[in-house]
């Protein structure tokens, strides 16, 4: 079988020369783009069936095959930008220029596993676990954290001289704060305040820290406190210290970052957690502002709260392939969980747990 072009020299030849040429429709092309016939040869004179292609047709399999790879690519894509815009994450777009020729290996696959049995699966998986590897790659690496020192890296601070700090004054009418804690790749450590003049106090001693807080509010104080993306290196430490007088609320939005605290000498009266990639081991203290709202919305974290044994509690989850563990509960109706007396109760926990492939637990202590 030959397929030529209708308008090409070596048509109008063998139609000269009398050779018989069938055309077929094109779509008859589009359901078969390999046609296998054998060849026809007389002893003495050519006899040859000649097949006309108008165009290149490409199957509808790998039509589909180009498209769904590209899609996720281009979903993947928006995600970590949107994520990363959102400071959820801190996604090194730098270091992940080096893997480049993902791109070939997803085209090839493509290539190669076109008109084959379950290959529109296999592409799917395949695309999925390089754009999983990039994800990986530009969460955890830290060369060339930026565009600018990939080209003309900044040396690293070694001095071992740098401390920064910020603080918020206490004033005896405040009887609330709610701190909104932002940033990524940074290791946040919390303590109770034994100075009594200060609201809040944080400090760093790595450069590339940069601390900023917020404050508004009288009675009801509104604290927003911001880690700006490190140049280079990961784990930024720093230390946060609170005052035990008013009732706190907690808001954290962090990506990739590390979050410890003793809360035991607080009064919490609201947590909520929005992280990607991270971290988190609270110590929390028994109720005592009635029902304590603590909402957790995760991917790929570590979650350990830790309550008191006599503490009050409900749990509803709706995680998808996560790993929970919880100390005292009891199944009540399909997702949702809580201890014998939480009903009874008027100081207790209410836990909402949402997102995908995290570890989530609340124990005792």
């Amino acid at each position: 079988m030959l397929a030529i072009d209708r308008n090409s020299s070596l048509f109008r030849l063998v139609h000269h020369h009398g050779f018989k040429i069938r055309i077929l429709p094109d779509s008859f092309h589009r359901r078969n783009r390999f046609v296998y016939r054998k060849k026809k040869l007389s002893t003495f004179f050519p006899y040859f069936n000649l097949y006309y292609r108008s165009s290149f047709v490409l199957t509808q399999t790998e039509k589909m095959n180009n498209k769904i790879a590209t899609g996720i690519w281009l979903v993947f894509a928006g995600v970590v930008f949107l994520l990363d815009n959102f400071n959820l994450i801190d996604f090194n777009f730098a270091s992940v220029f080096a893997l480049w020729p993902l791109l070939l290996v997803s085209m090839g696959l493509n290539l190669l596993l076109q008109n084959r049995p379950n290959g529109r699966l296999i592409v799917i998986i395949c695309n999925i676990l390089l754009c999983a590897f990039v994800f990986y790659r530009g969460i955890t690496s830290q060369n060339y954290r930026n565009f600018t020192s990939w080209t003309n890296p900044t040396p690293k601070d070694t001095s071992g001289n740098y401390n920064e700090h910020v603080s918020a004054a206490w004033e005896e009418h405040i009887h609330s704060a709610t701190l909104t804690l932002s940033g990524g790749a940074s290791k946040f450590s919390f303590q109770t305040n034994h100075d009594s003049t200060q609201l809040l106090a944080a400090h760093t001693t790595a450069s590339a820290g940069a601390l900023r807080l917020t404050s508004k509010g009288d009675q009801k104080v509104q604290l927003g406190l911001t880690s700006a993306k490190p140049n280079r290196g990961s784990n930024v430490p720093i230390e946060i210290s609170l005052n035990k007088r008013p009732l706190w609320n907690f808001a954290f939005n962090v990506g990739a970052s590390s979050i410890t605290g003793d809360f035991r000498d607080l009064e919490i009266g609201k947590i909520e957690v929005n992280s990607g990639a991270s971290s988190m081991e609270l110590h929390l203290p028994a109720p005592t502002n009635g029902t304590s709202q603590i909402e957790i919305n995760t991917a790929a974290s570590k979650i350990k709260l830790y309550i008191p044994k006599e503490a009050e509690c409900r749990v509803e989850t709706g995680t998808i392939v996560s790993n929970n563990k919880f100390e005292g509960l009891e199944v009540v109706d399909g997702n949702e969980r809580q201890s014998k007396g939480f009903e009874a109760a008027t100081n207790r926990y209410d836990i909402e747990v949402s997102g995908a492939a995290n570890s989530v637990s609340i124990l005792r202590y």
